[in-house]
């Protein structure tokens, strides 16, 4: 089963901060989110992210990204995106 959002956050619930407030519109587990919704603000905090990252991206990340959308199963993009939040929380 899925952990809550305050087991991957710094969130109290009812703190009435922007976080609380996800987690009363969309429930502890973002049940109230459809698959869409879940994938596209994953999207969108990936982005921000990008803004404030040091480096740029290189052609060969780029090219071997662009061969994952026939390449990789979604099972194995999501294992992917583990792997790489993971890295980049420095774990």
């Amino acid at each position: 089963m899925a952990k809550p959002i305050g087991y991957w956050t710094t969130f109290q619930p009812g703190d009435q901060s922007l976080l609380s407030q996800m987690e009363g519109a969309w429930g502890s587990h973002f049940e109230g989110l459809n698959e869409a919704e879940r994938v596209w603000m994953v999207y969108q905090l990936a982005s921000q992210l990008l803004l404030d990252a040091e480096g740029s991206v290189s052609d060969t990340v780029q090219q071997v990204i662009q061969h994952t959308k026939t390449g990789v199963d979604n099972l194995n993009k999501l294992g992917l995106m583990q792997a790489l939040i993971e890295q980049v929380k420095g774990g």
